[in-house]
């Protein structure tokens, strides 16, 4: 009677296991991650959702489901039994385990379905052209879902403001001041030097090219004939800015032309253009054009015949006094020129029969002195006095 009781009891154990697995097998990963431990009896299976599905959960009206990955299933292969022991707690079982893909359902989770999308291009850039500066642009399709993708380049935009310009019109030696202005915190202001008496056949000047490298100024070919470099400015910051004030010399713009036969350049266009790190540089624009022309060759004043080229000076050693002379440059914008010039002496000679130096006597003669018989003043306003005798 013991000996079936207790069959009965261990009869109806697994018969409430058996369900305990049923009803286990009908919620299979109602979390991320469950974990099963059906190991009792051969045959058996667990299946456990491996993480979040990235898309394709496909909700219709009134199911509920949970997406995942894969499962992972684990199947019980053989148990056996340690035959001093009568319980089942003392089997032995080998569990088999795969990798399934697909999803599991969970009647209890509220449905998040993925959500297509479409990526915009950000500001300024676009998927063709082809740039040498690429740019992904992408969206999400829900938690979970993953991203859509789209590879964009940045193009070229207008980012000028305006320019403003200090003089136009330079002598040799002196310098302009550009100060430009973007439409936006820009990390490159690039000054480009057109030749506007070498015109190209679209009707814009050509660039100006320099035979010699010069450091800051003509570094690279550009768009100049082989082994010349173009006349380019560029300033660079590392912290982006919306503004700049750039100081351009004539010396540096009003070179031989090696784009134009070897002449010297005298009216120059300068094009402001700007860019971003990473990105190409902006377009150009007539708000951001300035002219600079050179007032070379200038007017030279003339001393003589009137006025010496040096210094003058009495027989007696007086200085005879200067004055400047000047003369008006062409247009009136580039101003005069001026020098100094010496006056020569005013003072004439002694009339006859006096003469203008002592003249030697015997006793009892001797010399009359006329002093200061000759005054003038020079044209430099040096008072001259000289005796006759």
């Amino acid at each position: 009677m013991k000996k079936i009781v207790l069959i009965t009891i261990f009869g109806l154990g697994m018969l409430l296991y058996g369900l305990v697995t049923r009803v286990e097998a009908q919620s299979l990963c109602s979390t991320v991650g469950t974990v099963c431990n059906n190991t009792w009896d051969t045959g058996d299976t667990c299946d456990v959702c491996n993480g979040g599905y990235p898309g394709g959960c496909n909700c219709t009206a009134g199911r509920l489901q949970w997406c995942c990955t894969s499962w992972t299933r684990h199947y019980v292969d053989i148990c056996t039994v340690n035959s001093s022991c009568t319980y089942q707690d003392y089997r032995s079982c080998t569990v088999k385990t795969t990798t399934l893909s697909g999803s599991c359902y969970n009647l209890t989770t509220s449905c998040s379905c993925c959500t297509d999308c479409t990526p915009t291009c950000p500001a300024g850039s676009a998927t063709s052209p082809v740039t040498a500066y690429p740019v992904t642009a992408s969206c999400s399709k829900g938690a979970g879902c993953g991203t859509n993708t789209l590879q964009c380049y940045y193009q070229r935009q207008d980012l000028c403001n305006n320019t403003g310009i200090s003089a136009t019109w330079l002598k040799p030696g002196q310098s302009t001041t550009i100060t430009s202005t973007a439409t936006t915190n820009v990390n490159y202001f690039t000054y480009n030097f057109y030749n506007r008496e070498n015109i190209g056949t679209d009707g814009t000047p050509k660039p100006i090219c320099s035979s010699s490298y010069i450091t800051g100024w003509a570094t690279v070919q550009g768009s100049c004939p082989s082994g010349t470099y173009q006349l380019s400015k560029t300033n660079y910051y590392a912290t982006a800015r919306i503004s700049e004030t750039a100081t351009i010399p004539a010396n540096n713009i009003f070179i031989a032309d090696a784009n134009w036969g070897g002449r010297i350049v005298k009216y120059v266009q300068s094009n402001t253009y700007f860019r971003i790190e990473g990105r190409p540089v902006s377009l150009p624009d007539a708000n951001c054009v300035e002219m600079i022309n050179s007032c070379a060759p200038l007017c030279t004043p003339i001393c003589g015949p009137t006025y010496a080229t040096t210094a003058q000076y009495s027989s007696s050693g007086v200085y005879l006094g200067s004055t400047v002379m000047a003369c008006s440059n062409s247009p009136v914008a580039c101003g005069t020129e001026s020098r100094t010039c010496y006056c020569y002496d005013c003072i004439q000679s002694c009339p006859a029969p006096l003469s203008a130096t002592y003249q030697t006597t015997l006793p009892p003669a001797s010399n009359l002195i006329l002093d200061d018989f000759r005054q003038c003043t020079t044209g430099c306003g040096v008072a001259r006095a000289e005796d006759c005798y």
